[in-house]
């Protein structure tokens, strides 16, 4: 009986575990059919996609209404600009943030586009273009560059590479357009947006415009005097002669090493400008230092004379793109109308060629442009017939980086649940077509090495604006975590900054050594001091030319405001343990033991900067020493005295990290990670504080910062106040709405300013200053 009953309960078991089987079996080909249904709803958006219609189109840029940015912020003010921006009555006037990433992404999907066969990029209208720096918009140039050789392959997409171009089958160049009513910006000298448009292969300026090319200049300001006059004094401690941050309060006029390190500077990047735009205007060979400096004295030039001297090529009264779009469309139409006709005539015998009532030729796209525009453009190899705008067509080029993304994705997915059994494996060839180990990639697509590199990410991690300790927080916050990924196989180190606390930068510098990850660091438009010292020890440094770099050196401030105390009758007294326990008060007057301290803590500090550069860098002191002093280098020099190891922008860098340290199309990943304001006020509402040290510090989102928005957000409505429209009655009228009196309290002014400063930006000095511990702004309301 019991063997029967062992028996009876095996077979039990059998049935139990064939029927699971079978369930898991069904469990499988259900979620591989609802990947591939996934797959295939891509797969029909993908075809409908703009990039795979017939018609060609022009990419047109404006840059006129562009402000370029490392990173678009996903804050309140985003929030209000979107809101503000979907008035589409102001939609051409609104200047839009673009991510210099993105932009160069999207030039560069342009140039491989078979259906984008031109560029038209918009100049002038008001001078709303801006742009970080000069290393921004070479970044930019670069890329409009791989447009306009577009019938190349460019190995090194992101710097100078005509020594490694091959030329791409019978492909033809790519025309671009330039368009400016004017190119005379009264409040940039250097002319950022000529220097930009002058890499275009046609410019076109409109008959009264003009054109700036006054030079590059640098202004400083010196308060010595101002601060003298009302009793006020610093004391700085530097250590590098070069170092002139503190000169803003402590001179009254360039010092000696402060006017030749400017002045190498501005030279070594007007220099630079001058060069490119020749280089890219081919017919200014004979432009040298003499007809530099001869434009450079002159001062505003007319549009016939820009014309004259080869600067510019056509001087038409509008802007011409309309017309030549409605013109190409009419001539593709009339086109079409006569191949259809012609295959009429042919189905009934009556081929006009062999009757010899040959047609005359049609005219070719671009030629039907009325008569008053012929003098006044170039655009005969003009063959777009509808335009697309930046907007919408990086939203195309991020879709198609997201299938390539999911795609891989979907492929590991239907790769585990090919694995579950043969009944799985079976059902998913059958039904839908997926064998391994291709599944849902093309064969001739799939590799190993590829299918590797889709689980694989480059960490590009961002350090922005003034190093404080805020910032080292939110870096070393994303650094740990970045630590813990094992996907993560590189990161990019992106900077653009000017410098700051020396502590920050030290707290940054030794999460990155501890990172046990290669990192790769790329340059933005400044990174000096702080900004120099977090990208010594990386693996490989990429700058533009441009870029503005090095200040190794330090310097620690005190403020002394005891005279002016005394002017107006306010008397500090001090009980004190030790003579140092007054240091950084503002009103105690610079002693010996005080004033040798400092000096021994900033000595002491950059004899450690130099020996992080040392050993980074693979330089001995004493040449690590003839480079630092805290004097600024472009990028063009800093690579003579190998600051940096190559030229190249963000995209460099990162085809760099692809190439060395994953399998070659890793995923891009940006830190540290922004939520939006909406996910901020989740995030508000649900954690709880035992879940703060898993949280960036932007992550978190206070209530005064909640207040504030919501106060912005109703102070933009169109909405009358009921008393006056003066801004702080409607702030108080609001406040007063939300439950709030409307006032700030300020917390007591601090009397320390403490800490060593690696800055080459006098105001992002101060900035820094303020920030760590004094004038505080209190975040509570009464």
């Amino acid at each position: 009986a019991g063997l029967l009953d062992g028996l009876a309960s095996s077979s039990r078991l059998q049935k139990f575990v064939k029927r699971s089987a079978t369930l898991l079996s069904l469990s499988a080909v259900v979620a591989a059919g609802a990947v591939a249904y996934d797959y295939k709803i891509e797969q029909d958006v993908d075809k409908n996609s703009p990039k795979q219609t017939k018609k060609k189109k022009v990419l047109v840029l404006d840059f006129s209404r562009m402000k370029i940015v490392e990173e678009k912020p996903k804050d309140w003010k985003t929030i209000l600009s979107a809101l503000d921006s979907s008035d589409s009555n102001n939609n051409d006037e609104k200047v839009s943030e673009v991510e210099i990433r993105n932009l160069v992404d999207t030039i560069h999907a342009a140039a491989e586009d078979p259906n984008i066969v031109a560029l038209y990029g918009i100049f002038g209208h008001g001078f709303q273009f801006s742009a970080g720096g000069w290393a921004q918009v070479e970044e930019v140039r670069n890329a409009l560059k791989v447009f306009r050789e577009s019938h190349r392959i460019h190995w090194e997409p992101n710097k100078a590479h005509e020594s490694v171009l091959s030329r791409r089958g019978n492909a033809t160049p790519k025309p671009m357009y330039a368009y400016a009513d004017t190119f005379a910006n009264p409040v940039d000298s250097g002319n950022k947006e000529f220097y930009l448009a002058s890499i275009f292969s046609h410019i076109h300026l409109q008959q009264n415009g003009e054109l700036h090319l006054f030079g590059l200049a640098s202004s400083n300001v010196f308060l010595k005097d101002a601060l003298k006059k009302y009793g006020v004094k610093v004391h700085v401690f530097k250590h590098g002669k070069f170092k002139t941050a503190p000169n803003l309060f402590t001179e009254k006029t360039y010092l000696r090493e402060h006017k030749d390190n400017t002045t190498s500077l501005v030279k070594s990047l007007n220099d630079q400008i001058c060069d490119g735009i020749v280089q890219s205007r081919r017919g200014l060979t004979a432009f040298d230092n003499i007809v530099w400096n001869m434009i450079n004295n002159y001062g505003t030039f007319s549009a016939s004379h820009v014309k004259s001297l080869g600067l510019v090529d056509f001087l038409p009264h509008l802007s011409p793109i309309h017309v030549l779009l409605q013109s190409n469309k009419k001539a593709m139409t009339t086109q079409g109308s006569n191949e259809k006709q012609s295959s009429t005539e042919k189905e009934n015998g009556n081929d006009p060629n062999i009757n010899g009532d040959t047609a005359k030729e049609e005219d070719t796209m671009g030629t039907m442009i009325d008569d008053s525009w012929k003098n006044e453009t170039d655009f005969d190899k003009f063959g777009a017939e509808e335009s697309v705008s930046f907007t919408k067509y990086s939203k195309l080029v991020k879709q198609r980086s997201k299938y390539a993304e999911q795609k891989w994705k979907r492929h590991a997915r239907l790769k585990r649940l090919a694995e579950c059994s043969a009944v799985t494996r079976s059902a998913m060839s059958t039904l839908f077509g997926f064998s391994a180990p291709y599944f849902n990639i093309n064969k001739e697509d799939y590799s190993e090495a590829k299918e590797k590199s889709g689980q694989e990410k480059i960490a590009l991690l961002y350090v922005k604006g003034a190093i404080s300790d805020d910032v080292a927080r939110k870096v070393t916050n994303s650094i740990r975590k970045i630590k813990k990924s094992k996907d993560v196989k590189a990161v990019v180190l992106r900077i653009d900054s000017p410098g700051g606390s020396g502590l920050a930068a030290e707290n940054i510098f030794q999460e990155l050594k501890e990172l046990q990850k290669p990192v790769v660091c790329s340059m933005g438009n400044v990174a000096a001091s702080a900004g120099y010292y977090i990208a010594a020890d990386c693996k490989r440094i990429f700058a533009m030319p441009t870029t503005i770099t090095g200040s190794i050196g330090v310097f620690g401030l005190k403020f002394d405001l005891s005279e002016m105390a005394a002017q107006y009758g306010v008397n500090v007294e001090h009980i004190a343990t030790g003579p140092h326990s007054t240091s950084y008060n503002f009103f105690q007057p610079m002693t010996k033991p005080v004033k040798t301290n400092f000096l021994r803590s900033v000595d002491r500090f950059y004899d450690y900067f130099k020996q992080i550069v040392s050993k980074g860098r693979g330089m001995t002191m004493s040449e690590v020493e003839a480079v630092a002093q805290g004097r600024v280098w472009t990028g063009e020099q800093a690579k003579q005295i190998d600051l940096v190891d190559e030229h190249g922008g963000l995209v460099r860098a990162i085809s760099y990290a692809q190439s060395n340290f994953t399998s070659g199309d890793a995923t891009i990943e940006a830190w540290p990670k922004q939520s939006s304001f909406p996910e901020k006020f989740l995030k508000r509402l649900t954690d709880s504080d035992d879940d703060e040290e898993d949280v960036d510090d932007d992550e978190s989102l206070t209530a005064s910062e909640i207040r504030s928005a919501l106060i912005s957000l109703l102070s933009s409505a169109n909405e009358p106040f009921p008393t006056s429209n003066d801004r702080n009655v409607q702030h108080q009228f609001l406040s007063e709405i939300l439950g709030s009196s409307g006032s700030y309290n300020l917390s007591t002014m601090p009397t320390a300013v403490s800490g060593i400063m690696m800055t080459i930006d006098e105001n992002e000095a101060i900035k820094c200053l303020l920030m760590d511990q004094s004038f505080q702004e209190s975040a509570d309301w009464e």
